[in-house]
């Protein structure tokens, strides 16, 4: 059920849906199956304290802080970008994001070395191919 929801409102077909679950599951057994083992080794007590100290929004900052680099921000039928203070800097068509800017269909991102283009879901048909350039 919620495969067929996803693939409509993200206009995904059966690949790119299959393929986002076996990263999925690939990541959690890689990630979740180790810290499970961790837990045995060490305690709830322990593991759960880490947890809390070193989690996405856990009392030291968390990871996210550490591993974000830029956000995108929806309000008013707008998509906004924001670099987050990334050390390399966030590009848009080229140019370093210094303040939050505005997106448009097609806008090319740059995190690092990883290129992205944003896509606004409707302005192009779901089977539509794009060339690698």
């Amino acid at each position: 059920m919620a495969a067929l929801q996803m693939n409509r409102d993200l206009a995904f077909g059966a690949g790119a849906y299959g393929l986002g679950a076996g990263i999925f599951f690939v990541g959690y057994v890689l990630l979740e199956v180790p810290s499970n083992l961790v837990l045995a080794r060490v305690g709830a007590r322990r593991w759960i304290a880490r947890i809390m100290a070193i989690g996405p929004r856990g009392f030291l900052g968390g990871l996210s802080r550490v591993l974000a680099t830029a956000r995108v921000l929806i309000a008013g039928g707008e998509a906004i970008l924001e670099d987050l203070g990334s050390k390399n800097g966030t590009h848009l068509n080229g140019n370093r994001v210094t303040m939050p800017v505005r997106l448009s269909d097609g806008d090319e991102i740059r995190l690092g070395a990883i290129n992205l283009t944003f896509r606004i879901a409707g302005l192009m048909s779901p089977t539509e191919t794009l060339a690698n350039g």
